[in-house]
């Protein structure tokens, strides 16, 4: 066979068998920082093969059909404790999403600014006065 001609089945499937089991030439091999450098110049500037192209409502459905029943990449999986830990130190003294937001209006005060006391969001000083030198002492913090 040379080079640019078309595989007969039979080709295929020989070659096919004397490759099954094979890893990748390139597998276990480690790119040099240089060689990185040069790939990473080599393909600045160039788009992606895909980019611009939009999907017709057949192919959407088709891959829709194709992933159904399939679980998400995530399932199942347990996110270390020393992760969960620094995800809660992380998240220490922020402001949750929903402060300040004003729900369950009525039409009467429509417009009126209304405590957010009202509606379940504790003020600061609502907060136990001990509590966050707790969660400092549970996770270790210095301040």
């Amino acid at each position: 066979m040379r080079k640019g001609e078309k595989m007969t089945d039979e080709q295929r499937k020989k070659l096919s068998k004397a490759m099954t089991g094979k890893p990748s030439w390139a597998k276990g091999k480690n790119l040099s920082e240089e060689h990185k450098r040069k790939i990473g110049r080599a393909n600045k500037g160039r788009t992606s093969w895909n980019k611009g192209k939009t999907l017709s409502e057949e192919q959407k459905h088709k891959i829709s059909v194709a992933n159904r029943g399939r679980p998400s990449w995530n399932k199942g999986r347990i996110t270390p404790a020393s992760v969960r830990k620094k995800q809660s130190i992380a998240k220490l003294g922020s402001v949750p999403w929903n402060r300040g937001i004003k729900t369950h209006q009525i039409p009467w005060n429509k417009g009126r600014v209304t405590s957010t006391k009202h509606y379940g969001v504790p003020e600061p000083s609502d907060y136990h006065p001990g509590i966050v030198s707790k969660i400092k002492e549970v996770f270790g913090i210095i301040s």
